[in-house]
């Protein structure tokens, strides 16, 4: 059973539309999110990234997508933070249990920018701290 529950969240988080409304709904206005693409990722995803989308955070899935790391940078703790997807798939997995209500919404395509928000900062800080 544990592996059909593993390739779920593999699935959920493996999916371009859905880490494109992660990094539209954290980002977009947030008072301490900014993002972009990691300088480790390798320029040819980067490239091939930016031929394929317009948008940037479309440009983020897919650097996630194929390997590529993505940048968040913190406002208020003045850190960046590199993540992977599997760092996404890791914060995603502690959202489900941390946070039913919003991963519910998120599941529904319900989420407003508090549930991506809270999302974004389980997958970077391990839990929510900025509420």
């Amino acid at each position: 059973m544990a592996k059909r529950k593993n390739r779920s969240v593999k699935a959920i988080v493996g999916n371009k539309d859905f880490l494109t409304s992660l990094f539209s709904g954290a980002i977009y206005g947030s008072p301490w999110f900014r993002g972009g693409v990691h300088q480790e990722t390798p320029k040819e995803i980067y490239q091939a990234a930016r031929d394929c989308n317009e948008c940037a955070e479309d440009i983020w899935a897919d650097v996630l997508l194929q390997g590529g790391f993505v940048l968040i940078e913190d406002f208020e703790d003045g850190v960046d933070y590199k993540i992977s997807l599997k760092d996404v798939e890791k914060g995603f997995r502690r959202f489900m249990v941390d946070d039913p209500r919003h991963y519910a919404d998120i599941m529904l395509e319900e989420a407003d920018f508090y549930g991506y928000d809270a999302l974004l900062q389980t997958i970077v800080f391990g839990e929510v701290q900025y509420a």
